[in-house]
């Protein structure tokens, strides 16, 4: 529950606290944000704030989402805890919708956004 709470408050604080620095733009001028300030090693991974913000909304009316991920550097495999999307660009504007997520370790492809975030979060490996 403690950690739960915590993800939550995390993930919902302010987006002012974010130092955002930009890690990728795709083809389609999705960007794609990590807070390096805010990586933090829980339980031997990486737990990292992850923010996409796309150039348009998307059919649902999102134009941005923010998550908390975790990043396994040894395995190099990442998983996502929370997410949320936003109406407005930077994790801006109104909350559309949030869940968790499954807990689902993914394995990164080489050259991947996955790859790419994985990298910022772990330069500093466990």
């Amino acid at each position: 529950m403690k950690k739960t709470c915590g993800l939550l408050l995390l993930l919902w604080s302010s987006t002012v606290l974010a130092d955002w620095r930009l890690v990728h733009t795709d083809a389609d001028k999705a960007q794609f944000f990590i807070d390096p300030s805010n990586v933090t090693l829980v339980d031997g991974y990486k737990r990292a704030w992850v923010l996409n913000n796309l150039p348009q909304a998307n059919a649902q009316g999102a134009r941005s989402f923010r998550s908390v991920e975790e990043f396994d550097c040894i395995e190099k495999a990442g998983r996502v805890m929370q997410i949320a999307a936003y109406d407005s660009e930077m994790a801006s504007g109104n909350v559309l919708g949030r869940r968790h997520g499954n807990g689902q370790w993914i394995k990164t492809e080489p050259g991947s956004v996955d790859q790419l975030l994985l990298e910022a979060s772990c330069i500093d490996k466990p």
